[in-house]
């Protein structure tokens, strides 16, 4: 059976890079709308400055050179983002920082998005880092992103497909050397026409999703400590490890909302499976454009699971869990789950360019299976944009959420335009960087500002 799930994953890579190659040359079928909007076109160069918090500043670049350029072409929206970190030598001599070129997949770095439509509309594909991103319910994979790891931002793709009696969606975390890859079908055998998107129906759904390169053991050294190799990543066995999952979906219930209860079983290969029973509703705020979409779901896991087991953090978790100061694998751990019962309460709304998201997952497991998400992003503006992402794993009250520690990441990008010709990028991240001496992922947090200047068109 695992070599079966493995073939299929493999397989869900190569439909995912065919089906964005072929609908990014040919430009698709029309959409319900138009895809990504495009704030600031045009062609921007600049420098700036970043620096990493005292404890990991060794030989990174305070300073960096930047190309940026967002434009149409024909119905795609792209956007690229060069950065070139630069390392002092002396006072008149940078190198090009190489710890940013020495993965293969650091080659697509350059790439900030390449869209054709968007998640929710009849055809969609986008080639980019992949953030906050849900496969189906988000029973596998939820808030997924894909470049929390400092030294090692990775490009991956979306795609899907809405033909009203089936729909489908695939994902990769890499375009260069996936490691998370996964996919998801829905059937809608009693479809009535037009689009299933606006007025859900009855559906059966199937799912999977795979890490075909998930740390199975660490390798350690005769002090005891885990190996890295040349890249910084540590060494360890390594075996695929695939989760799937069947579904069913019920019609939409127009109340005072829209309700779309659903029923989904998963399972860990080799592992354990669990229940997952929950519902998404959608309000339109009567006389605003204000749109609230929420989630409540009840999760029953037993022996070997863990829901949403491709989270948030689950780039540099597979490596930590279950806590910071960890060596253990993710994987390791779910032998030892004996059951993960827990909730997910979510809400998102959307306004005039403003888009607010809140979740909370509870699993009664160990503690730091707890995330606590937030997220903001505003594109209201013709000169400003703005996005904030803040997970917190471990709180168990409120008052938890919000105690920013090493347990948080926490993303703040602001874009000024102030004319037509120059812009000002300012950010915050605390994301994560191996540390070599002590031979485990470690919070870093970076400060950036920058001023470009060029043309808009």
């Amino acid at each position: 059976m695992r070599r079966r799930a493995t073939v299929l994953s493999r397989g869900l890579y190569a439909v995912t890079i065919v089906l964005c190659a072929a609908a990014l040359a040919s430009g698709a079928p029309p959409m319900t709308e138009s895809g990504r909007r495009i704030q600031f076109p045009g062609v921007f160069v600049g420098t700036g400055l970043r620096q990493l918090d005292p404890e990991h500043d060794e030989g990174d670049p305070l300073r960096y050179l930047e190309l940026r350029s967002e434009f149409p072409l024909g119905p795609l929206a792209v956007g690229l983002d060069l950065e070139l970190g630069l390392e002092d030598r002396n006072l008149f001599r940078f190198d090009i920082r190489n710890r940013d070129w020495d993965e293969p997949s650091d080659w697509l770095r350059w790439i900030d998005y390449i869209d054709l439509g968007r998640p929710g509309q009849n055809y969609y594909v986008s080639v980019s880092r992949l953030r906050d991103v849900r496969l189906g319910h988000g029973t596998l994979l939820d808030h997924y992103q894909s470049a929390i790891d400092f030294d090692s931002p990775r490009t991956g793709a979306q795609a899907g497909v809405e033909l009203g009696y089936v729909s489908a969606d695939v994902l990769t975390n890499d375009l260069v050397r996936p490691d998370v890859v996964g996919g998801r079908v829905a059937l809608r055998p009693l479809h009535k026409g037009g689009s299933s998107l606006e007025r859900p129906e009855f559906g059966i759904t199937a799912q999977i999703v795979s890490d075909l390169r998930a740390p199975e053991r660490l390798r350690f050294d005769g002090s005891g400590r885990p190996r890295l190799d040349g890249e910084r990543n540590y060494r360890a066995a390594r075996e695929p490890l695939t989760a799937w999952g069947l579904g069913v979906e019920l019609p939409s219930i127009h109340l005072v909302f829209d309700l779309v209860p659903y029923v989904e079983w998963n399972r860990i290969e080799d592992f354990g499976d669990g229940w997952h029973v929950g519902a998404d509703l959608g309000l339109t705020v009567p006389g605003t454009e204000l749109n609230v979409l929420a989630r409540l779901e009840w999760q029953r896991g037993e022996r070997g699971y863990l829901p949403t087991y491709f989270h948030a953090l689950y780039e540099v978790d597979r490596f930590r869990f279950p806590r910071l100061d960890s060596a253990t694998t993710r994987r390791e751990a779910l032998a030892a789950i004996t059951m993960a019962d827990g909730y997910l309460v979510e809400a998102r709304a959307l306004l005039a360019g403003f888009e607010l998201l809140a979740s909370f997952e509870y699993v009664d497991t160990e503690e730091d299976n707890n995330l606590f998400t937030l997220g903001l992003k505003w594109v209201g503006s013709e000169e400003w944009s703005a996005r904030v992402f803040y997970v917190r794993r471990g709180a168990t009250q409120l008052p938890e959420a919000f105690s920013f520690d090493d347990a948080s990441t926490l993303g703040v990008h602001v874009v000024w335009h102030a004319e037509p010709w120059a812009a000002l990028d300012l950010g915050y991240e605390r994301s994560y960087i191996m540390d070599r001496v002590r031979r485990q992922f470690d919070p870093v947090d970076v400060w950036s500002a920058a001023l470009l200047f060029g043309s808009s068109f």
